[in-house]
């Protein structure tokens, strides 16, 4: 298991705001997922896991921060879930995984 602030999105829906990402960059962290058979958990709750904190036309927010497994990890703990909880003091929000649904 892998969890953190990636800092890149997988694709463009996982952004809205700003310039568009870095495709070389995007493409590179595609390929490190897909090289290393990992899976992204990060998909209950929230659907953007930053923000920008500001408004208007200047508001951008992104799912940078996820949890990444590969099979064995599934395989040898369940029902694995990773949820991307509301945001209240930094303009990350807490990804938290559990057993379980």
């Amino acid at each position: 298991m892998v969890i953190g602030d990636f800092n890149i999105v997988t694709k463009l829906s996982e952004r809205r705001g700003g310039r568009f990402p870095c495709k070389i960059v995007m493409n590179e962290f595609v390929e490190f997922i897909n090289a290393n058979a990992l899976l992204d958990l990060t998909t209950v709750g929230m659907r953007f896991s930053w923000t920008s904190r500001r408004s208007g036309d200047k508001r951008m927010i992104q799912k940078i921060d996820r949890v990444l497994v590969n099979q064995n990890w599934l395989n040898s703990s369940g029902v694995w879930k990773s949820r991307i909880n509301k945001r209240k003091f930094s303009g990350h929000s807490p990804v938290v995984g559990s057993l379980g649904v």
